[in-house]
């Protein structure tokens, strides 16, 4: 089933808007810190058998993951304008997956999607309006909008005294306050 998401993913993402040029797929890109602004959703998949459903968001790029507060009542168009940073290193997209919380049963999986970086990466700002996919079946199953921003290393971008990526720089801060990843201190 996740190689049918992974696919129709893919294939969504050949045909889209988001299509990179061979220049931005062949050059070597800066590490940095990518804000992620999740805005809303539109024309969700309801999951919900009685009421409105309560959709959340989880995102990922690399190993850091994080978790949107729950729309609660949100139903097929929920919006949280909530912001959340990643270090960027190597990693070409972030993975969204929007869930359905549910008190009873386990949560469900509403659709998955990708948002590319390269744009972001190269131009600083990207505005995007990423698909999502039915797991098993591999239909679309709404859409989410995001705001990307991308701010390369200040050792990338020749600061004297700047700490290059992933040098101990004495403490790490949380990037968010609710759901935040924390890397393991040295």
């Amino acid at each position: 089933t996740i190689l049918l998401i992974a696919e129709a993913v893919t294939q969504h993402s050949k045909n889209s808007q988001h299509k990179q040029s061979v220049d931005t797929q062949l050059m070597a890109l800066d590490a940095g810190e990518l804000t992620l602004q999740l805005e809303y959703a539109h024309g969700l998949k309801d999951k919900d058998w009685m009421g409105r459903q309560d959709p959340y968001v989880v995102l990922q790029c690399g190993a850091q993951r994080y978790r949107s507060r729950t729309h609660v009542d949100g139903g097929k168009n929920p919006v949280w304008h909530e912001t959340f940073r990643f270090n960027v290193i190597n990693e070409n997209d972030v993975v969204i997956t929007v869930m359905e919380e549910d008190a009873v049963l386990m949560d469900e999986v509403i659709g998955i999607g990708r948002a590319h970086l390269a744009r972001a990466r190269v131009a600083g700002t990207d505005h995007q309006q990423v698909a999502l996919f039915d797991k098993r079946k591999g239909k679309q199953r709404g859409t989410v909008q995001l705001s990307l921003t991308f701010v390369r290393n200040a050792a990338a971008q020749g600061v004297p005294g700047a700490i290059p990526h992933g040098a101990v720089s004495g403490h790490y801060a949380p990037s968010v306050a609710y759901g935040g990843y924390l890397p393991s201190a040295p």
